[in-house]
């Protein structure tokens, strides 16, 4: 999620009421008998040796991101702005400033850098823009006919010793069209192999012990139109390379981007697993982005359609924390270290820091997930109870393991269909209960364990993002003082309300594994491994199934006062056949704020998902900005876009 929000309008969901969910997880946990004994925990180092936990763009705010215990960063590269006139244009310092990558660079953490988006003069179809497939990607990387394999080693060398992980462009399973206004990749799977190849081989000749990460995917761009995964497609290209074994299939990691749903958080690594073992291959997975957009924000107030508050964020982010490291994921990013400016066209919340530099509920849940559920010696596992529903299982719970410090951390939350409070056999001296925003009080043990009470459960709102999941704020158990030689089984939790037998969780989708590659020859024959369609059910997709974007105007352009002619695409997913959307409307201001509608849209023209509409500008003058609302004829729900324009004469 990094070059789709450059320049673009962003596409944001618009309830059909405007009832605003204001519960405070300070009286939940209060609720829930939980006394707070102690300030916050606060991370007290920068970063650890073995990286987990980090910040997208950390270092806008460098001193807060100590604070909160990230221990990595990413930044962006955008090849079309470093390299934008020719093979000889270097502008990477005037980018740098421009990208407001200085502080990053020189934070102290380590950088993980992304790099997508083609130069004009170096696309093999120039009218691909950005998302062009780079000429020359067969001939040698040291070939000057060979884009991107001179970008990436000029790249590579300018930062070698600082940036030791690249990864190579970022979400290309989206199709274009697909996403709305934005797509970052134009070309098909063989063309990536051969982007995936030079990149790799590129960045390994000036450092070999850098790491090469694949993209991170969305999973649900190919499950929604029951494709193959975009990994598998892309590995069945490079099998058929002779060289690509040798080379480690031209990366090390894998990265995915999952939002809003701990369903997807925890099966996906399942799935992207599999596809790997069909080739033979065992590499980290790596979750790039995770978080779930608010709408609540006291200063910056959002619709909330698609969004929740921001104490359910903040108990989102330590629940996907949890999962994340019970799945299995190598590193793990949060999206993102702070609002962006509306002028960026972000119109989400996404930041643990507001604009403002004030903090988020989120902020304090990172430090506790810092602290807590990052180290990287831990081992961690999901040990839930009873049997799963939409929203999980009665008692969701992870077990967290540090023998060297004798500890055990265990994240617990209940659904509906869970108890109130449970007894968890203690195994260590003693323990805390921690609540997400890191206030804690001694637990009570008794013959049956530890008490812990559980939050009451959220209530569940037609503005959920599909896929997000009705259950308690999350509570930590913090045991100390366990036996030195640690204990293997999970400790037995009870309640006097219920029988909690321990859960069967699922594994993975079986994949045949194909037999070994003979010996590398240039004639060996490719190994075809079964391809995965869609492991999870569609309609756990986070993010709305309705999609709104414009061809034309952009933000900020120049309109003529009169008929002005708008082109665009708007579809739900969630439709069986057609696009899916029954209106399309454009108004100057707000709709809901008594705007001006000046027009309704042809639908159909061009193409089955688009839509043009003649809109009458000519009672506008000077600044205003334009709203279209498209409503679903699935759902009956809008979407709506807004931008900023200028309309000429008064």
């Amino acid at each position: 999620m990094v070059a789709k929000r450059d320049n673009v309008a962003r596409t944001r969901s618009v309830p059909q009421n405007d009832r605003v969910r204001r519960v405070s997880l300070g009286l939940l946990v209060l609720a829930a008998s939980f006394v707070s004994s102690a300030a916050p925990v606060a991370a007290d180092r920068w970063y650890a040796p073995s990286p987990v936990l980090g910040i997208v763009d950390a270092g806008r705010q460098p001193v807060a991101a100590r604070q909160a215990g990230a221990t990595w960063d990413r930044a962006l590269f955008l090849w079309q702005l470093i390299q934008p006139n020719g093979p000889s244009d270097w502008a990477l310092d005037s980018y740098i400033d421009n990208a407001n990558l200085k502080t990053t660079l020189s934070a102290g953490l380590p950088v993980v850098g992304v790099v997508q988006g083609t130069p004009v003069w170096a696309a093999t179809d120039w009218h691909d823009a950005a998302s062009a497939v780079p000429s020359g990607l067969d001939l040698p990387v040291d070939d000057p006919r060979n884009t991107f394999g001179q970008f990436m080693l000029h790249l590579a060398r300018q930062y070698k010793g600082r940036i030791t992980t690249w990864i190579i462009w970022n979400e290309p399973d989206f199709l274009p069209g697909e996403s709305g206004t934005w797509w970052t990749w134009s070309g098909n799977a063989a063309d990536f192999a051969r982007l995936m190849r030079t990149g790799y081989r590129a960045i390994k000749a000036v450092d070999p012990n850098a790491t090469v990460v694949f993209p991170a995917t969305t999973y649900f761009a190919d499950a929604v139109h029951n494709r193959e995964l975009f990994l598998g497609r892309v590995l069945q290209q490079v099998n058929s390379d002779p060289e690509a074994p040798a080379n480690g299939f031209y990366f090390d990691a894998v990265g995915v981007n999952l939002y809003c749903s701990l369903d997807a958080l925890y099966r996906v690594h399942g799935v992207y697993s599999s596809i790997l073992a069909g080739y033979h291959l065992t590499k980290p997975l790596w979750l790039t982005e995770t978080n779930c957009p608010v709408y609540n924000d006291k200063t910056t107030p959002q619709p909330a359609s698609g969004r929740i508050t921001t104490d359910e964020q903040a108990a989102f982010l330590i629940e996907a924390v949890a999962l994340a490291r019970a799945a299995g994921y190598q590193r793990i990013g949060w999206y993102t270290m702070v609002d962006h400016a509306d002028t960026s066209g972000i119109f989400d919340r996404w930041g643990l820091l507001r604009a403002d530099g004030s903090p988020r509920p989120a902020f304090r849940a990172f430090q506790v997930a810092s602290q807590y559920l990052a180290q990287p010696g831990i081992t961690a596992r999901l040990a839930p109870l009873g049997t799963s529903t939409a929203d999980g299982w009665p008692i969701t719970r992870v077990i967290l393991d540090d023998p060297s410090q004798r500890t055990r951390v265990q994240v617990l939350w209940r659904t509906t269909d869970g108890p109130a409070s449970v007894s968890v056999e203690a195994a260590g001296s003693a323990a805390r209960l921690i609540d997400p925003l890191g206030f804690s009080s001694t637990a009570k043990r008794t013959d049956a364990g530890w008490d812990v009470p559980l939050p009451p459960v959220r209530v569940a709102q037609s503005s959920d993002p599909p896929g997000f999941q009705s259950n308690g704020y999350p509570v930590l158990l913090v045991e100390t003082g366990l036996p030195a030689l640690g204990v293997s089984d999970a400790p037995r939790v009870t309640s006097p309300l219920m029988a909690l037998a321990p859960s069967v969780v699922e594994g993975p989708p079986s994949v045949q594994v194909a037999a070994p590659p003979p010996p590398l020859t240039a004639t060996r024959p490719a190994v075809v491994a079964p391809s995965i369609v869609a492991a999870l059910p569609p309609t756990t997709q986070p993010g709305p199934s309705l999609v709104l974007s414009l061809a034309n105007p952009q933000p900020n352009d120049l309109l003529p006062r009169g008929k002005y002619v708008m082109q665009g695409l708007a579809f739900d997913r969630a439709a069986n056949a057609g696009s899916g959307v029954d209106k399309v409307s454009v108004f100057v201001e707000d709709r809901d704020a008594g705007g001006q509608l000046v027009g309704d849209a042809v639908l159909g023209q061009p193409g089955a998902t688009g839509f043009t509409v003649t809109a009458d500008l000519s009672r506008a003058g000077g600044g205003h900005t334009l709203y279209i609302y498209a409503r679903s004829a699935v759902s009956g729900r809008e979407t709506v876009v807004s931008l900023p324009v200028v309309v000429s004469g008064h």
